[in-house]
């Protein structure tokens, strides 16, 4: 039995990134009987359990109360697979009194976001959560860029840690035609549609964006749609930086939606600044819009692997005259990554 210490995914939160390479990696357990746990803390004292299918188990509990029964789920596991540093600081004391064979798959860099957000009393809690992980004698670490490898390697020079490369592939772009995607790339219509795709994060750089919007209202031919899940927000903060007399829309969709959406749209906005939490990043919403062959606008071209790869992309500050195509050369990017994800076998680890 394979234990993953995260919540599982379902249709109610797929939205969120951290579910989406939850589910990602799932995939490759299909046939794998397993336990997904979290942890509740004050309020939620009854234990939840529920069964998905016939290898799945679902458990929420309480990190005090059901002590024996936590110890024993890690006890008969064979493996412990980790989402994300979020998921180790409830676990910690459990995992310090067994040295099984761990999978810590990374996500992001949380001890520098925490940091970068002003948190430095978390970003230290976290640092020293990290620091336990990357001490294990039997560890698989799992980053979705080559940048994060490095990063990593570089932290712990010391570790006995072995490293995999696992992009991140949202459910809605399985089992998808590339072909279908630059099917109308051909045809007279020359509105150009421009796309923001995300939440108000700091690191987003929404104001950023809503100012470039602004600046370009001139152009007739340019269309653009803002989706989040963040639509009272996100729509108090177009009120404030769009004139009045323009209408921005913004919308909240589900990701099985998304696919006529980005097939239309031509340009997507990905404004994050030139810091390391971006540098070893591999944005879900930057992968979809590659995927669906998006040119991104950019405020930094150093996210992840992409630079590397030579990804199309234009830089915000200089949007005028851009042309209604697609970027095919971005989609051969994620079916490169997605063909490399092939070769990868999470469930052998």
């Amino acid at each position: 039995m394979v234990l993953f210490l995260a919540a599982y995914p379902k249709k109610e939160n797929l939205k969120d990134g951290m579910i989406q390479r939850i589910a990602s990696v799932d995939r490759c357990f299909s046939d794998v009987p397993r336990v997904y746990l979290s942890f509740s803390t004050i309020r939620a004292f009854k234990r939840f359990h529920k069964k998905e299918g016939d290898l799945v188990d679902i458990y929420r509990c309480h990190i005090i109360l059901d002590f024996f029964f936590i110890m024993s789920l890690i006890s008969k596991s064979t493996k412990i697979y980790i989402h994300s540093l979020y998921n180790v600081i409830y676990s910690l004391f459990y995992l310090l009194f067994f040295h099984k064979k761990y999978i810590f798959d990374a996500h992001g860099v949380v001890p520098e976001e925490l940091e970068m957000e002003g948190r430095k009393f978390s970003s230290i809690i976290y640092n020293k959560c990290e620091s336990f992980i990357f001490s294990r004698k039997k560890l698989t670490v799992v980053c979705v860029t080559d940048a994060m490898i490095n990063h990593f390697k570089s932290k712990y020079i010391n570790t006995n840690a072995k490293f995999v490369r696992y992009s991140i592939f949202p459910e809605n772009i399985y089992n998808q035609q590339k072909d279908q995607y630059f099917s109308d790339t051909e045809k007279a219509d020359d509105l150009v549609n421009i796309v923001y795709s995300g939440n108000t994060q700091k690191w987003q750089n929404i104001e950023l964006m809503l100012k470039i919007i602004a600046e370009n209202l001139g152009s007739c031919n340019y269309n653009f749609l803002i989706l989040t899940g963040e639509q009272a927000k996100m729509q108090s903060l177009v009120d404030a930086y769009i004139p009045s007399g323009h209408h921005i829309m913004v919308r909240s969709v589900e990701p099985e939606e998304l696919f006529p959406i980005y097939l239309k749209s031509h340009y997507g906005f990905v404004l994050r600044d030139d810091i390391l939490v971006n540098n070893v990043a591999c944005p879900t919403k930057l992968i979809e819009y590659l995927y669906y062959g998006i040119t991104p606008i950019i405020l930094s071209d150093n996210i992840g692997d992409f630079k590397k790869y030579g990804y199309e992309s234009v830089q915000c500050f200089n949007i005028e005259g851009l042309k209604p195509k697609k970027s095919v050369k971005n989609n051969d990017i994620i079916q490169m990554l997605m063909s490399e994800n092939n070769k990868v076998n999470l469930a052998t680890l």
